[in-house]
């Protein structure tokens, strides 16, 4: 498995659909001859490796083998104790066949699963698509499995439940908690500054930067710069728009290019991105509707929605 996943990600990282197809057709056949204990660990790697290709293959391609993988192979009496697996037929409703009473079904059976203080982390990056009222009961799980976690771990979760809930301030005091216990500073910029955005808090953004400048044109912290750009923006403070326009170039991450797109006011390209996106993955549009960069095309979001 270990070198099935390593070569996943490697097909992952330079898009190769070809790749990525051809490792699925392996996974199938490990699948086969594999024991039950051994079937989970490669029916989340299967997992994982189909929504790969959905971010790199026609939809003509990887429709019929995500249909295949998420709705005929992974059955829900197998993964009815494995949160992750759960969690991903949940992204896989919301993403793919917009079912939302069925990906709030498979959610819901993931806080219940034995195994869900490991999943936490992934089940955060998809709840605001699904059901918020559980956070009170997700952020009970934190507590009561609290020595499970690393600290690094506990820190991000409290950080982003508290974003999701509005309560900014201590969303900051957490994911500053996590940096300290060791989360990468490409993340803390990028979540500290996100928050701020999300409470219209431009000036300790761009105070923060002062600290750290040297960090806008490295590799991994494209969206610090971006965020640091876009606040300001907003201050009505001059910014130059070279490393915006190489992003839009040169990066490889529709994210980035469409953020970028956005602050540069190019509204063709950024309805572009948005479109095709959501398009692909409808998990997309409930991401896009909170970025604050974002927020003069709400009602063209809006408009994806029956799209």
């Amino acid at each position: 498995i270990r070198t099935l996943r390593m070569r996943a990600r490697y097909a992952a990282k330079k898009k190769d659909g070809e790749g990525i197809k051809a490792i699925v057709n392996k996974l199938y056949d490990e699948y086969e001859r594999s024991s039950v204990e051994r079937r989970d660990d490669l029916n989340d790697l299967m997992s994982r490796t189909h929504f790969d290709l959905i971010e790199v293959a026609d939809e003509k391609i990887y429709q019929p083998m995500v249909r295949k993988f998420f709705e005929s192979h992974l059955a829900d009496k197998s993964i009815e104790k494995n949160a992750v697996l759960l969690l991903h037929k949940a992204k896989y409703h919301i993403g793919q066949t917009r079912n939302m009473d069925k990906a709030n079904s498979y959610f819901n059976s993931s806080l219940d699963a034995p195994d869900i203080i490991e999943a936490i982390p992934y089940m955060l990056s998809i709840i605001d698509c699904v059901n918020t009222d559980c956070l009170i009961k997700v952020k009970e799980i934190l507590e009561q499995n609290r020595h499970e976690l690393e600290d690094r771990a506990y820190f991000n979760a409290i950080s982003e439940i508290n974003m999701i809930q509005k309560n900014y301030d201590d969303a900051l005091k957490y994911i500053e908690k996590a940096y300290d216990a060791g989360a990468s500073l490409s993340t803390y910029l990028s979540r500290y500054s996100y928050i701020c955005l999300l409470n219209n808090q431009f000036g300790p953004i761009i105070e923060f930067h002062k600290r750290y400048k040297n960090y806008d044109d490295k590799k991994g912290f494209e969206v610090w710069m971006i965020n640091y750009t876009y606040a300001l923006k907003a201050k009505g403070i001059s910014y130059s728009k070279v490393p915006l326009r190489n992003l839009c170039g040169q990066s490889k991450d529709e994210g980035v290019r469409l953020a970028a797109f956005a602050i540069l006011d190019d509204e063709v390209q950024t309805k572009r991105i948005m479109s095709s996106e959501i398009n692909k993955d409808y998990t997309n549009y409930f991401k896009f509707s909170r970025w604050p960069i974002l927020a003069k095309f709400d009602g063209y979001l809006k408009d994806r929605i029956t799209a």
